[in-house]
């Protein structure tokens, strides 16, 4: 789930997918649970709609962006239905032309909670998939955009 959100955020933002609200909501937007809370690396605190806004925003806005997710651990079971789980994300952007380097290395450290529920099937023949939602989700750089010059860079 995590890799599948961030190939997704990737592709959005490189503007390497179609710019379809449909396509975005299904597959970023329908990811977090309504009460979706998010701590952005520079200390935001940010509801549902207004992360959305931010992702929505960046559409193309870092072409060439590669983003690599590792490093994944559970670092508690909530609850049945709640877990807890880190990971770390590297992010290359080729092509930007505000480096000199013609390359942006931005590495963070990210906890998110996610919430699994099991659906039935349409046609009442028993359990159906299982269900992802992004509960909560908080950035920490690790080695934060310095070169950038734009503080709030993904």
């Amino acid at each position: 789930e995590v890799r599948r959100f961030a190939n997704y955020a990737k592709l959005w933002l490189s503007g390497a997918t179609e710019h379809n609200e449909d396509s975005f909501d299904q597959e970023i937007g329908s990811r977090l649970s309504e009460d979706f809370s998010g701590v952005l690396p520079w200390g935001d605190v940010n509801t549902k709609q207004e992360f959305l806004a931010v992702i929505k925003f960046g559409y193309g806005r870092a072409k060439g962006l590669e983003i690599v997710v590792d490093e994944f651990q559970v670092l508690n079971q909530l609850c049945a239905d709640l877990t807890l789980v880190s990971y770390r994300e590297t992010q290359s952007e080729s092509g930007n032309p505000r480096q000199n380097n013609n390359k942006l290395r931005v590495v963070r450290r990210s906890t998110a909670i996610l919430k699994t529920t099991t659906t039935t099937r349409d046609d009442g023949g028993g359990v159906g998939p299982l269900v992802i939602e992004w509960k909560h989700l908080h950035f920490t750089w690790i080695k934060a955009p310095q070169e950038s010059g734009d503080p709030h860079s993904w």
